[in-house]
């Protein structure tokens, strides 16, 4: 995944240095209501799974960072930079930036649900991946997984706030819509 991301700016780049209008986005973690079929999204993996009683816990110590991004402010971040943007220039479209724990205390608020509190260290996740990998021949995770889950992903979005004016939306009230947004297709169980 982040091998096509690193591809893709790197040929925006080239476009930029032939002349042409190319403005570039990156859209940091994305939630919001979604039915991936390529890989399950945030709000699949933590949201719906503690909605609907499934085993929950966090990934390693829960301290790591993620700059996430709504997916509606996404699409109006994507906009703005085609509106309003430099050519050539890059925009960061994610905030807030919060902590795995954070994530989960989110979202156990607005299921009125306790959070898990069960953290699973990395290297356990490594070798029960590496034992699934050599018992049915298939990976356990996807294989850069473990490498994202331990690292802290902290980035600003102010060039596309200030260049743009381009605005996220607080966590929680984005983390609400979803929630709602899921029970009104009746996709998973009200609670």
């Amino acid at each position: 995944y982040q091998k096509t991301k690193r591809a893709a700016d790197e040929m925006a780049r080239s476009y930029v240095a032939l002349g042409l209008p190319v403005k570039i986005v990156y859209p940091c973690f994305g939630y919001g209501c979604s039915w991936a079929s390529s890989h399950p999204s945030m709000a699949e993996m933590t949201l719906l799974r503690l909605a609907s009683g499934k085993p929950v816990v966090v990934m390693g110590s829960g301290k790591n960072i993620l700059t996430l991004s709504y997916y509606k402010d996404t699409v109006q971040g994507i906009l703005l930079a085609l509106e309003k943007g430099a050519d050539g220039r890059d925009y960061i479209l994610g905030g807030p930036n919060l902590t795995f724990n954070e994530v989960w205390q989110g979202v156990g608020s607005i299921l009125h649900k306790n959070p898990p509190r069960l953290h699973v260290p990395v290297s356990l996740l490594a070798l029960a991946g590496r034992a699934a990998n050599a018992l049915t021949g298939k990976q356990f995770l996807p294989p850069d997984f473990l490498d994202m889950v331990a690292l802290n992903w902290n980035y600003n979005s102010l060039r596309a706030q200030n260049e743009l004016g381009w605005k996220m939306t607080p966590f929680r009230s984005a983390l609400a819509e979803t929630w709602s947004e899921y029970q009104s297709i009746q996709k998973i169980p009200v609670v």
